[in-house]
């Protein structure tokens, strides 16, 4: 149905801008020429023609190796470009073999990527909290078991309650997420197909 495929490609661009008010770059590999035109004519990224799945591969493999994490987005097969991407991404399953992504979308479309971007930036600050507050809680605490100077029941008791502030501290990230607008520290590039 043409007009279910037209919706895509505007699903798909509004992503992809959405991705680039982050500041994630973003390489499209086009199929054809034509595909290509089409997309540059509406989205101002980086826009590759890489036809065949060596193509793609090795569009992943110079990303990598200019130093970018490589999510690829799009239909996810254990021979093509997306075995040699960071993190693979697909949505809605349409066939089997896309539900073998380590991450699928569960609206069809690409709409979810940018909020699928903002939860993991925020997972990574709640991780890197909740590693600091474990280590400063050893470092406190260890020494102290150590002296004797606290008491086994109290010691457990405390490393239950450093673990319920550690979940309460993760689970903050089910509360609304306000918009990151920082650059990340290396480069990150989606390749969409």
């Amino acid at each position: 149905d043409r007009e279910a495929g037209l919706e895509a490609y505007r699903n798909a661009v509004d992503a992809l801008r959405g991705l680039h008010a982050l500041g994630v770059a973003c390489q499209v590999l086009a199929e054809s020429e034509g595909s290509a035109r089409e997309l540059k004519s509406t989205f101002d990224g980086a826009v590759t023609v890489a036809p065949s799945p060596a193509d793609r591969a090795l569009a992943v493999r110079n990303a990598q190796h200019a130093g970018a994490v490589v999510a690829f987005v799009g239909d996810v097969r254990p021979d093509g470009a997306s075995a040699f991407a960071d993190v693979a991404i697909t949505p809605a399953p349409r066939r089997p073999t896309a539900a073998r992504a380590p991450i699928v979308l569960l609206d069809p479309g690409l709409a979810a990527l940018p909020e699928a971007v903002i939860i993991a930036r925020e997972l990574r600050g709640r991780l890197r909290e909740n590693a600091a507050a474990a280590f400063g809680f050893a470092a406190v605490l260890l020494p102290l078991a150590v002296l004797g100077s606290v008491d086994p029941a109290l010691g457990a008791l405390l490393a239950l309650l450093e673990s319920l502030l550690a979940m309460a501290n993760a689970a903050r990230i089910a509360l609304p997420v306000p918009r990151l607008t920082h650059r990340p520290s290396r480069p990150l590039a989606a390749l969409p197909t």
